[in-house]
C-alpha cells in the first residue's frame, strides 16, 4: 500500500480493485478531483489558476474539504 497525495488518482493500493470489485480500503481512498464530478478546468479558471502550464508539464489540483 502506498500513500496518497491527494492529486491525480488515488495511489493506496499498488493495484486498484475497482471496477471489478469495490474498494479494498473505501476510508483510505484519495479519489481525483474528476471522479467525484468536479470540473477541473472551470474550477481552475474560476479560481485564476492556469490548467495549462506549457508543453511537457502537468498540473495536478486538490482540495480540501472542511465543516
Amino acid at each position: 500500500m502506498r500513500n496518497g497525495n491527494g492529486a491525480g488518482a488515488c495511489q493506496i493500493c499498488d493495484k486498484c480493485s475497482y471496477p471489478h470489485h469495490s474498494c479494498c480500503y473505501p476510508d483510505k481512498a484519495i479519489p481525483s478531483l474528476e471522479s467525484v464530478g468536479i470540473n477541473v478546468v472551470e474550477l481552475a479558471n474560476s479560481c485564476k489558476l492556469n490548467y495549462h502550464n506549457g508543453v511537457n508539464t502537468v498540473t495536478y489540483f486538490a482540495a480540501i474539504f472542511y465543516n
